[in-house]
């Protein structure tokens, strides 16, 4: 028996294909061009396939990417570990308990995962150079988690929100404290929040180009994402180098949505049904 297909079902799946394209379409263009010599681009354009692939521009821009690759990987993996975990010990009473205060708590929370970072960007730069941090990786790492944190806080609470209860209730009638009960309830049961919290804020600082430029002063400890934006030149621009140096770059964030998007899509529906 053949099935049937409604056709509003065939127009959904139309949109999504195209949009699917329209989303697919820059990466594609980015990586036929970084195989192309200049010449090519200039005259071929960024869409057309390659007549002479080449891995010239790849080798150049991996020359002058490899420091700042290394220094993203030292600050995104401390800084997300450190965002997650303090996020995580800020949603465990807000989310698990109850205490005067915490929807003020709350509000100061939300409002601060709001602020731009121009609003702070100075303050901020002015606070790691008393601190002697400016130009280091630990400057970066303590950056990226202080601002890290409030947005950790806010996922996890909704992935808190959603362990019942009545777990935590046998918990205590067991004799379990809360702090046995954080990490031997709480955190196993969250495993799939922590996981999409996590990609996410990796992410996010991955990507992120404001405090990388004005914290870094120098290329030993400038991460990826200044460095990429460096590869443009002065006098002419090589958009095959840049190309490769953007293929490059968004490789680990790729990879790590390849490797654990089941966990962060499972942590997502998690976060966002209750009960």
């Amino acid at each position: 028996m053949v099935r049937m297909v409604k056709p509003s079902r065939i127009l959904l799946y139309l949109v999504l294909i195209l949009l699917s394209i329209i989303w697919l379409l820059p990466f594609y263009s980015a990586v036929f061009a970084s195989f192309k010599k200049e010449a090519e681009i200039r005259y071929g354009g960024f869409l057309t396939p390659p007549r002479e692939p080449s891995i010239g521009a790849y080798l150049k821009a991996l020359s002058e990417l490899k420091q700042g690759l290394l220094n993203s990987l030292v600050i995104c993996v401390p800084a997300t570990f450190l965002s997650v975990f303090l996020g995580a010990l800020a949603a465990y009473p807000l989310s698990r308990f109850r205490f005067k205060g915490a929807p003020f708590v709350f509000f100061l929370i939300l409002i601060a995962t709001l602020i731009p970072y121009q609003i702070v960007l100075i303050p901020t730069v002015q606070l790691m150079g008393s601190l002697n941090l400016y130009n280091t990786h630990l400057g970066l790492i303590l950056t990226y988690t202080m601002f890290n944190t409030p947005i950790a806080t806010l996922l996890l609470v909704n992935f808190f929100l959603t362990i019942p209860m009545d777990l935590q209730e046998a918990a205590l009638v067991d004799g379990c404290g809360p702090v046995d009960i954080f990490w031997r309830i709480i955190l196993p049961l969250s495993a799939s929040g922590l996981a999409a919290t996590a990609i996410f804020i990796f992410t996010t600082t991955w990507n992120e180009f404001l405090f990388a430029l004005t914290i870094s002063g120098s290329p030993e400890v400038r991460p990826a994402m200044p460095t990429l934006a460096a590869l443009k030149g002065t006098t002419t621009v090589e958009w095959s180098t840049q190309m490769a140096g953007a293929v490059l770059a968004s490789l680990p964030v790729v990879g790590i949505y390849v490797l654990l998007g089941k966990y962060f899509i499972k942590g997502l529906l998690a976060g966002a049904v209750r009960g």
